[in-house]
């Protein structure tokens, strides 16, 4: 048999969209437009993935059940095809949609590894977090791995729920299945929650051995910054900072780490263009937008505020907090509509946010008292 690159190719035209209208074909061979033409490949190849996908999880299905009876092969196939479907969707971030596959798998099987854990992504993708600590509970006591401790020990440490994390990442680093991939990030979180604890020397001691599995690790060289920083080593952290920087100048928490020594030192100038570099990495830096927040005020800096803080609420949409300073912001700039819209906005999203009854009647006050001048 040739080679499909030896054999002779076809003559033929592609039709193109601004020729011949359709009745210049015979009936059903008119040509698809050229955008439709497009779907239609981008459907096929999600098709194939969907496929490949299915094919995969069937027979992990198979392999576990280890049945090839008619009814099983009917339920792996049942099985196999939600589980397809619904991590394609999660790839195309339908959470929601992805959701009520994964749910209907567990349906089938309700110990399913694969449908718990899709069910607890989607949940913490649409910030439901406390759903996603709930599903990734049951996740652990149906299939008790060191991967799967993980997972709810870094969903545990996302939420600040310290002692929990520190827990789960303790029994994941006994549970079977550990690997030294593993071990970095758990011993660099086991060091930040004792950190946050309190605990500087444990903190310390775990940061260590994370050091022993990457000792070339920007991420780690932040923690080591933290941990001087928290000890009132300024001169220690703004080396650990640098250093950071050094391997990877796109680590915003360096930058914002940086930003707060210089700030101690009286930099203010350069603690302002260390912060802005943070968050031009990540406009979504919390600590970055804080400080922001912070000095502002301080510096008469109010409308590189507004900027940084609209663009945190581009990534943070949410975030009741944010949305308050940036009503007073607004105040402060004299766009009082803007203020009230955000501040109304904030206490929707958080009815007993501290402070924001009172920003709302200042606000008010302030439109009522223009309205009278105005007349």
């Amino acid at each position: 048999m040739s080679r499909p690159e030896s054999e002779r190719e076809p003559s033929f035209q592609i039709a193109k969209e601004e020729i011949a209208s359709p009745e210049h074909f015979a009936p059903g061979l008119a040509a698809r437009p050229l955008n439709l033409r497009k779907q239609t490949i981008a459907e096929f190849d999600l098709e194939l993935k969907r496929d490949s996908i299915q094919r995969e999880n069937k027979a992990k299905f198979d392999i576990r059940t280890g049945s090839s009876a008619e009814p099983q092969s009917v339920a792996n196939t049942e099985m196999a095809e939600h589980l397809a479907n619904a991590q394609l969707l999660v790839r195309e971030r339908e959470f929601q949609v992805a959701q009520s596959l994964f749910r209907a798998a567990l349906k089938v099987d309700p110990r399913n590894e694969i449908a718990i854990r899709g069910m607890a992504e989607c949940a913490r993708e649409q910030h439901q977090h406390e759903e996603a600590i709930h599903v990734l509970k049951t996740l652990v006591s149906a299939h008790t791995t060191a991967e799967n401790y993980k997972l709810l020990a870094d969903e545990l440490f996302a939420l600040e729920y310290n002692q929990d994390a520190l827990e789960a990442y303790m029994r994941a680093l006994t549970a079977p299945g550990i690997d030294e991939s593993m071990l970095f990030g758990i011993y660099k979180n086991v060091g930040n929650v004792l950190l946050r604890l309190g605990d500087a020397d444990g903190a310390e001691e775990y940061y260590n051995k994370a050091y022993t599995v990457d000792p070339d690790s920007d991420v780690l060289l932040v923690n080591f910054g933290s941990l001087a920083l928290y000890r009132g080593q300024l001169d220690k952290a703004l080396a650990r900072f640098r250093a950071a920087v050094s391997i990877n100048d796109k680590n915003d928490k360096a930058w914002v780490g940086l930003a707060m020594i210089h700030r101690e030192y009286g930099d203010s100038e350069l603690a302002w263009a260390n912060v802005e570099k943070a968050l031009d990495i990540l406009p979504g830096n919390e600590s970055g937008i804080k400080l922001v927040a912070e000095w502002a005020l301080k510096d008469n800096e109010i409308e590189k505020a507004i900027r940084r803080i609209e663009a945190y609420l581009q990534v943070d949409v949410e975030n009741a907090q944010m949305s308050m300073w940036l009503a007073k912001f607004y105040y402060f700039s004299s766009r009082l509509e803007h203020a009230l819209v955000e501040i109304e906005k904030a206490l929707y999203l958080n009815p007993e946010l501290e402070g924001a009854e009172e920003v709302l009647g200042v606000i008010r006050a302030e439109i009522q008292e223009r309205e009278v001048r105005a007349q």
